[in-house]
């Protein structure tokens, strides 16, 4: 099953799939360990999933701005 996805522009890093040289800008964010039931529980949260998503939001938002 991993042979569909692996190519020569995959960096397989623990488990996760990272693209290299894009065309486009692109972010790659980290917010937490789901196998941790701390940040399980905070990543779970719809309130929670609302503040990061502004947050995120707002930080590419002033990136965008400042190019």
């Amino acid at each position: 099953m991993l042979s569909v996805f692996q190519n020569k522009n995959a960096k397989i890093n623990e488990g996760k799939f990272i693209i290299l040289q894009r065309r486009k800008p692109s972010v790659l964010l980290e917010l937490g360990d789901l196998a941790n039931s701390e940040n399980s529980n905070y990543l779970n949260s719809e309130v929670e999933q609302q503040k990061i998503a502004e947050h995120i939001f707002k930080s590419l938002k002033i990136i965008a701005e400042n190019r």
